[in-house]
């Protein structure tokens, strides 16, 4: 589907969706847990989508109540039953993978398939790590199959791939019996994420600990607690509207999303940022412990004033920390009257998109200034925004930003498979509709 987004500047304001992340988290969680879990989650996507879908092959029921915002998941109440369909969720898939090693007995072999770009993003930590430990991975076409039992141990992994991966085995090795351990071999990227997953399993009872020194998890096992569990609204969905001047509400002042750490760069590049949300006014002690990251919640809107002192002052953005935020950051920083360098993207071309080609794609089709790095991209900001064809390389993450770049630019933009927006944001386009946006299919 294309799409063509006129000139119309974005006001009004919205409630965020459900954080994407936050849901995988307590859906795993909430299907592991020992009982029968509420979860209150709004409009689904297709990511999260697959994640319901592989736990009820897991063996769990899940009841939707409440016109969908209220889900009851009662664990082990079907026998396990695949084949597990993960579509093109990366969360899911390296959810599901050593979760589902923990749960078959060593002489099942089950089948996961996967569509579209996750058939070639990299499971080679995992891959490594299951053979070391004595699972069988088979991989061929969309399917992946795997046999063996994951057991309680000690476990090396590395950090620098995907914060995924890390996440998907500390959700396992959670519900073993015995406790574990696990051992980052390199520095962790998106380390925002994995703290996301330990306070997830903190509110289901669960408390790993962390040891900076040796990149070391203590899991105590044991098992999950159902509990009720809300989930938080969407930093990273969020920022496309707040780039585009609209207020989005329900968003925690204090949540552990990386997404959130966006607002620091907006704020460099022009955005005033209300002091509650600023993040140099956050304990960061106190927001792992908390029991009350969902509690404290509020409206933002960010006013976009031109800084003309800054022109001469380069900007870097490093990606390693908030990787979906680079597109809309990077069309955040074409308008503002300075350089700015993303450093350190090479995680970048692993995800829906090679997203440091679809976003330079996207900018040069707006006619901003750009140069291609070893690593990442310098953009010189300040130009007017251009109206253009944009390719969205079926990334829902480089269509949003392209229909906020159309709500701001001079000139007509057209988007070129808009409906991949699906994955994360459904009704994208009609919440850009309500906030002014204007927008006909081609």
């Amino acid at each position: 589907m294309d799409i063509q987004i006129n000139n119309h500047p974005l006001n009004g304001n919205l409630a965020a969706i459900s954080s994407k992340s936050d849901a995988h988290r307590a859906i795993w969680l909430a299907a592991l847990a020992d009982q029968r879990t509420t979860l209150q989650l709004g409009q689904l996507s297709q990511d999260i989508e697959a994640s319901l879908s592989c736990i009820e092959a897991l063996g769990c029921q899940v009841i939707h109540q409440n016109n969908n915002q209220t889900y009851q998941i009662q664990p082990r109440v079907n026998p396990l039953k695949g084949p597990f369909l993960v579509g093109e969720s990366g969360t899911t898939l390296r959810f599901l993978l050593p979760i589902l090693a923990s749960q078959i007995t060593s002489k099942q072999e089950i089948e996961i398939v996967r569509q579209g770009s996750l058939i070639t993003r990299t499971n080679l930590p995992y891959r490594q790590l299951f053979q070391a430990h004595g699972l069988s991975w088979r991989e061929e076409d969309l399917s992946i199959w795997i046999s063996g039992q994951l057991t309680a141990g000690h476990y090396h992994l590395t950090g620098d791939v995907s914060s995924q991966f890390v996440s998907g085995l500390l959700l396992a090795l959670g519900n073993l019996k015995q406790a574990s351990k696990l051992t980052l071999t390199s520095p962790l990227e998106s380390a925002a994420y994995v703290e996301m997953t330990r306070h997830s399993m903190q509110l289901f009872g669960q408390t790993v600990d962390y040891h900076p020194l040796s990149r070391t998890y203590q899991i105590p096992g044991g098992g999950y607690q159902a509990c009720h569990y809300i989930v938080e609204g969407d930093w990273s969905n969020a920022l496309f509207f707040l780039v585009g001047g609209a207020q989005i509400n329900n968003l925690s002042t204090r949540s552990l999303q990386a997404d959130r750490q966006a607002l620091t760069y907006l704020h460099e590049l022009g955005h005033q940022i209300p002091s509650d949300f600023a993040l140099e006014n956050q304990n960061p002690a106190h927001i792992i412990s908390g029991s009350d990251l969902n509690t404290k919640s509020g409206g933002l809107r960010l006013t976009f004033k031109p800084n003309p002192t800054n022109q001469n002052k380069e900007l870097t953005i490093d990606a390693r920390q908030l990787p979906d935020a680079i597109p809309i950051l990077s069309l955040a920083a074409a308008r503002q009257a300075r350089p700015t360098r993303i450093l350190n993207g090479q995680r970048l071309r692993l995800k829906e998109s090679d997203r440091i080609e679809s976003t330079l794609a996207l900018l040069r089709a707006l006619s901003v200034e750009v140069e291609t790095e070893a690593q990442g991209f310098l953009i010189r900001g300040g130009s007017s925004l251009q109206g253009g064809a944009i390719n969205s390389y079926q990334d829902h993450r480089i269509a949003m930003t392209a229909a906020i770049a159309g709500s701001l630019a001079q000139g007509p933009v057209t988007i070129h498979d808009a409906e991949c927006v699906a994955k994360s944001y459904p009704h994208f386009f009609q919440d850009f509709k309500k906030l002014g946006g204007i927008y006909h299919v081609l």
